[in-house]
């Protein structure tokens, strides 16, 4: 077990993250920064989220890690509209797969977001 804890972005970081991420013309970016940065979730545990997990017509999110429990979080306004802005296809879809083919996956997507943010080395 990794018991090195994660370093924790500045208010600046974040500032700079949420700008680059709505910056793009891709929906899924502003979402999944939010979701990272709000809800404290690994970018592994958000690439698997499927739109079956979202709840209670938008303010629920069901997180599923393979090391812990399912977990039931409450989610935000904003974030709710972010994800409509998605738009939910099947439910057992994946919420952020790829839209199209020429589309970047969302590690990629998540590493531009950082480029253009500035944080070169944040992980």
């Amino acid at each position: 077990m990794n018991l090195t804890p994660r370093r924790v972005p500045t208010d600046d970081e974040v500032r700079r993250l949420l700008r680059a991420s709505v910056a793009t013309s891709d929906s899924r970016s502003a979402a999944a920064v939010t979701m990272l940065l709000s809800l404290g979730l690994r970018l592994s545990v958000v690439r698997q989220l499927r739109w079956s997990y979202v709840r209670q017509k938008g303010t629920q999110l069901q997180t599923r890690s393979k090391r812990y429990s399912d977990e039931i979080v409450p989610i935000t306004r904003s974030l709710s509209r972010q994800l409509l802005a998605i738009g939910p296809k099947g439910a057992l879809e994946r919420i952020f797969a790829k839209p199209s083919a020429e589309s970047l996956s969302l590690d990629a997507l998540f590493s531009s977001i950082l480029i253009s943010a500035g944080l070169y080395g944040f992980h």
